[in-house]
């Protein structure tokens, strides 16, 4: 199972537990002891100059580096690893005696995951990296392309906004960043922030459904444009709701889809219709048969 089937089965570990995260308010970094109560909008319009693709991490600003979020502070304090794995069985077994004992319920075709490499995926430390400078209002057509370059553009440009926060939470089995997008606006009060659903998101798990992604990235451009256009449906939704959000599953195969459809289409095939597009990841894993229990 590649980086991406890792990297999703960790998100979906993070979702038991979103449900108690509170707003980023005073949160005291465990490197400085150092507190702030939110992104500054000095410090998000400090650098102008400073380009969306640049990541926090290599800005020259102190504060902005050391700035975290509830969902990062929770991310690195809990052992994903340990929770997924609870009541895994540690005997070894043939794939003989595995398939067998799975019999009345099917078979498996391949031994899975490494243990090494699924503790790897567990403990991937997430990367803030929300942009710097004014929000440039987003309109996005879903009918029109969305390319790889142009959904991080608009990801970069959505995280400028206070109240969203983006991270890199790992890569593509061609090594494109994967990105999870948060909109957690504030609350009036304590009480309020600790009632907060979370929502979660997730788009082109298979390579050839693109509406999924393209109606995601609808969905966060006009909740964040209506919130700041004061518009009491989605200011009173965002109140309620933590969406948290991996738009493009399949990074590699749908842009292989969009720049060479051809390549990615088994026209051989009898009986030829939309379905022979290309549904597997670019290693040829469907990600959607391939989630372990948790």
């Amino acid at each position: 199972m590649k980086i991406i089937q890792k990297i999703i089965v960790f998100v979906l570990c993070l979702a038991l537990f979103l449900p108690v995260i509170t707003l980023p308010t005073a949160v005291e970094t465990a490197e400085t002891g150092q507190s702030f109560s939110s992104k500054s909008k000095a410090s998000k319009n400090k650098s102008s100059s400073v380009k969306a693709t640049v990541e926090v991490n290599d800005l020259q600003d102190a504060e902005y580096e050391e700035y975290t979020t509830r969902t990062l502070e929770l991310v690195r304090n809990t052992d994903h690893y340990a929770i997924s794995t609870t009541g895994v069985s540690s005997e070894a077994l043939s794939m003989d005696e595995i398939n067998d004992r799975l019999s009345k319920y099917g078979s498996l075709i391949n031994p899975g995951m490494p243990d090494s490499e699924y503790r790897d995926a567990m403990e991937y430390e997430w990367k803030y990296s929300s942009a710097v400078g004014d929000y440039k209002r987003i309109n996005f057509d879903v009918s029109s392309k969305m390319t790889y370059d142009k959904y991080v553009e608009m990801l970069y440009e959505l995280s400028k906004v206070d109240g969203v926060n983006l991270y890199q939470i790992g890569y593509s089995f061609e090594g494109r960043d994967i990105f999870c997008i948060e909109l957690d606006f504030p609350c009036e009060s304590t009480k309020q922030e600790e009632k907060k659903e979370t929502l979660m998101l997730t788009g082109n798990v298979h390579t050839r459904e693109f509406a999924g992604s393209n109606y995601i990235m609808k969905e966060l451009i006009d909740l964040v444009n209506d919130y700041l256009d004061g518009k009491k449906a989605a200011v009173n939704m965002l109140k309620k709701v933590r969406i948290a959000a991996i738009p493009v599953c399949s990074l590699d195969a749908r842009e292989g889809m969009i720049e060479d459809p051809d390549f990615w289409t088994n026209k051989t095939a009898k009986n030829y219709s939309p379905s022979n597009l290309w549904k597997a990841l670019a290693d040829g894993t469907d990600l959607n048969r391939n989630f372990p229990s948790v």
